[in-house]
């Protein structure tokens, strides 16, 4: 059976950076009342100017149920095997209801079909997650493994992908509230920069810098110290400032033995809670 890649526009990936046979689920954004679908009638550029004027804290929305059922079963009834990667699963309910899938295809359909149903939990977000998928999409395009040794190789790469990056605007984590009003402003006035990780199904503060170059030297800072495997590709991501990204890129072939693959641009899904002006680098550990 040919093996079909699923994902979500968590993972910050369009068709154009895999290929037209990876099925790219909706995670919604509403705006001010109105739905918009990532890369279909909203890209990114449009979400951040969006987000400057929005009157009300744009929201995001999981993979609807129906859309999971019925792109597995499109899948099954073609005679595939599903490799579904989604977003963290506490960061979005994508991987729970998808998993609720499976069991109600296994009951309807029995579970010799419910068995080519592959579900990965990535633990992560945007260009993290991406890496992932890209790992998987290469190990489907080369043909040499089953869905089940794809499916163990990714389980075992999912802690190992670290990631750094630093917060510009602390004002969209208060608008989330996530932070204080009084920390957000406080911050932003003396210039101080969030560096935070993901992985593990959290996202976590690391450190607090004062200005931009201290944060993209603190990103750099940390891949130093991590025993990482050069065997596999890091990559760069930013929230529609990509001077930015191409600053940190300098700055990893520089001082760093890490040359970044590419540089991808964050959508909405995380740049809801973020904002313009983030960036960020992630590797794989040993």
């Amino acid at each position: 059976m040919s093996i079909r890649l699923i994902i979500d526009t968590c993972a910050d990936l369009t068709n154009d950076d895999l290929d037209k046979s990876v099925y790219i689920l909706p995670i919604t954004v509403t705006i001010d009342g109105k739905e918009y679908i990532p890369f279909t009638n909203l890209s990114n550029e449009e979400f951040y100017s969006l987000q400057k004027t929005a009157k009300s804290f744009p929201h995001t929305s999981q993979v609807p149920l129906k859309v999971l059922y019925d792109t597995f079963t499109k899948c099954l009834d073609n005679k595939e095997d599903v490799l579904a990667i989604f977003m963290g699963s506490a960061h979005s309910g994508t991987f729970n209801t998808a998993m609720m899938v499976k069991s109600t295809i296994e009951s309807e359909r029995g579970a010799e079909q419910a068995s080519h149903i592959h579900i990965i939990d990535s633990k992560n977000v945007t260009f993290p997650y991406g890496a992932l998928v890209f790992e998987a999409f290469k190990m489907i395009r080369e043909n040499k493994m089953t869905v089940s040794q794809i499916e163990d190789r990714i389980n075992y790469l999912v802690p190992r992908v670290h990631m750094r990056a630093f917060i510009d605007d602390l004002i969209y984590l208060k608008k989330g509230g996530r932070i204080s009003g009084v920390t957000a402003v406080f911050g932003n006035l003396l210039n101080f920069k969030v560096v935070i990780k993901t992985g593990e199904n959290k996202i976590e503060p690391t450190d607090k810098v004062r200005g931009l170059q201290k944060a993209l030297l603190c990103i750099i800072e940390t891949a130093n110290k991590e025993d990482i495997d050069y065997s596999l590709p890091c990559y760069i991501g930013h929230t529609n400032i990509p001077e930015r990204a191409e600053k940190l890129y300098e700055l990893t072939l520089e001082k760093t033995n890490l040359k970044p693959k590419q540089v991808i641009s964050i959508g909405p899904t995380v740049g809801t809670h973020v904002g313009e002006g983030s960036t960020g680098l992630c590797w794989f550990v040993k």
